[in-house]
């Protein structure tokens, strides 16, 4: 359970920190409460590492669900959350990681958004199954870019560079 701590604390720190009608909800890179409900995309090519042992490299597929969140007084949305990823592990080789979830973004500035993420990996090589809680961030560059930062409990940080797209 000491590895949700982080997560959580990170996610519910912002949680109660935009109100729907605060500035945030003002600015078109971000979910605003009036628009209408609509699948967005998002692919984001990452690259990391896995504690000191090992480094990865992937892409991501997210595609929202949920514009208004799960909480409609704050600036939230839902989604779903692909990836694939080709790690070296330096004691273990080679592994392929395939892993889907729900990402819960918090809005919290113009510029920001934060998210915990809830996710299954599969790492086929190792033929392991790992369940997996990260905390992340988002910052918004323009309406179609963002870069994406994330630390997981599996002692995981990547980084990546946000395409967004609607659909």
């Amino acid at each position: 359970m000491r590895f949700l701590s982080f997560p959580l604390f990170f996610s519910a720190f912002f949680l109660g920190a935009v109100p729907a009608g605060s500035a945030a909800t003002n600015n078109p890179r971000i979910m605003q409460t009036n628009q209408p409900p609509a699948g967005n995309s998002e692919i984001t090519p990452m690259i990391g590492h896995e504690g000191s042992h090992a480094i990865n490299g992937g892409a991501r597929y997210n595609y929202r669900l949920l514009r208004h969140g799960f909480i409609k007084p704050i600036n939230n949305s839902v989604a779903l959350d692909f990836g694939g990823f080709l790690q070296h592990d330096f004691n273990d080789g080679v592994d392929v990681i395939l892993s889907g979830g729900m990402r819960w973004d918090f809005h919290v500035s113009d510029d920001w958004s934060v998210f915990p993420l809830f996710e299954l990996q599969v790492r086929l090589v190792s033929g392991r199954l790992v369940p997996n809680v990260a905390a992340g961030g988002l910052y918004h560059v323009d309406d179609y870019n963002a870069i994406r930062l994330q630390l997981d409990a599996l002692l995981a940080g990547q980084i990546g560079w946000v395409m967004k797209f609607k659909n």
